[in-house]
């Protein structure tokens, strides 16, 4: 049996381990206010070749890269990042 308590910045998980133990995780210091990129570049070898994408078009050019990358030899998974857009 697992369960999820509490909201975003606190949680406590619990675990039932057995009839007698119970395993409790709790969240410490004071909660994080998480920035939520919405928009990403996409470099080849250090230059931007994709510019202020969104996160399904950024998964949808990678998988056409990644396709790429297995026929074009000279192209190798290391060459292709992305990165946060700068607003």
């Amino acid at each position: 049996m697992e369960e999820l308590l509490g909201n975003e910045p606190r949680w406590i998980y619990n675990r039932l381990l057995d009839t007698t133990r119970t395993l409790r995780i709790l969240s410490m210091g004071q909660p994080q206010k998480e920035e939520k990129i919405d928009r990403y570049n996409i470099l080849r070898k250090g230059k931007v070749i994709f510019w202020n994408v969104t996160e399904r078009e950024l998964f949808d050019i990678m998988e056409d890269l990644a396709v790429e990358t297995y026929y074009n030899k000279e192209l190798t998974a290391k060459d292709i990042t992305y990165e946060p857009a700068r607003d």
